[in-house]
């Protein structure tokens, strides 16, 4: 899902909030792939920190089945999600870390589902 954020970036002080539901029911981890049985919202908030630059921040909650080392049973695992980014318009590309990697950022929008 792509978030435009052309209005944000060119916005001084600007702060907007949006929510986006999962569309996964299962994930893989190392290989192992789990059952997602609850899944919240995902909250986000999008805060211009100058022309062209973004902290994008969000939150959300899922649990899913694992099997227990001991008894090998299915059981319940609750995951809390906390993130922070900082992003740029594609005029501010040159503020990027020799290191750091916009792979979620499609022109002046953000893809949620590649964070």
């Amino acid at each position: 899902m792509l978030v435009n954020l052309t209005d944000v970036f060119s916005s001084v002080e600007k702060v907007v909030k949006k929510e986006f539901s999962w569309d996964m029911d299962t994930f893989t981890y190392s290989g192992d792939k789990y059952s997602v049985i609850f899944k919240e919202p995902v909250s986000m908030t999008f805060t211009n920190l100058s022309v062209g630059k973004v902290l994008v921040e969000g939150s959300g909650k899922f649990q899913f089945e694992l099997n227990c080392d001991r008894c090998l049973k299915a059981v319940p695992y609750e995951m809390d999600l906390q993130f922070s980014y900082e992003v740029f318009s594609p005029d501010n590309i040159g503020e990027l870390e020799e290191d750091d990697e916009q792979n979620f950022m499609e022109g002046y929008e953000l893809n949620v589902v590649n964070l």
